[in-house]
């Protein structure tokens, strides 16, 4: 994601690209002040291991959502890596609309697979809010999120 001044307006700009049989071009969109970020959400790297192809693919998505005028622009961004026979690895990033956002975080909080983060604007980062999973070399169970 690229945020862009244009006179008066803002653009926020999105690379497209292709996975799978999915392609898509690159977008924008025009705002009247800087987009903000207000959440993101992280899904836990997937593993997909093909052996009829003998290929191993690591898959981490991220939904975003800013603030844009009046509204909330969400995108969606894939980074897809094949990790065997060789290293290969690509971005596709698009805009998508809240309802596709809340489908998909919700299957993957069912799954034990989602991390919340909620923008600080006073130290200009992301913060973890919560995390369904525990990472590999994490020995504390802290992530956990109360039930």
């Amino acid at each position: 994601m690229e945020v862009y001044r244009l006179g008066e307006k803002w653009v926020m700009g999105l690379k497209g690209g292709h996975f799978n049989n999915l392609q898509k071009g690159s977008e924008a969109i025009i705002v009247d002040r800087h987009p903000t970020p207000i959440k993101m959400w992280k899904s836990k790297t997937l593993v997909d291991k093909q052996e009829d192809k003998g290929e191993v693919w690591e898959y981490d998505y991220t939904f975003r959502q800013h603030q844009g005028n009046d509204n909330d622009i969400f995108f969606f961004e894939i980074k897809f890596t094949r990790q065997v026979p060789g290293y290969s690895y690509g971005t596709i990033e698009y805009f998508v609309n809240e309802e596709y956002v809340k489908e998909k975080i919700d299957y993957l909080h069912q799954q034990k697979m989602l991390a919340e983060y909620l923008w600080d604007s006073e130290r200009g980062t992301f913060i973890e809010n919560f995390r369904d999973f525990k990472y590999e070399d994490e020995e504390t169970e802290e992530y956990l999120p109360e039930e």
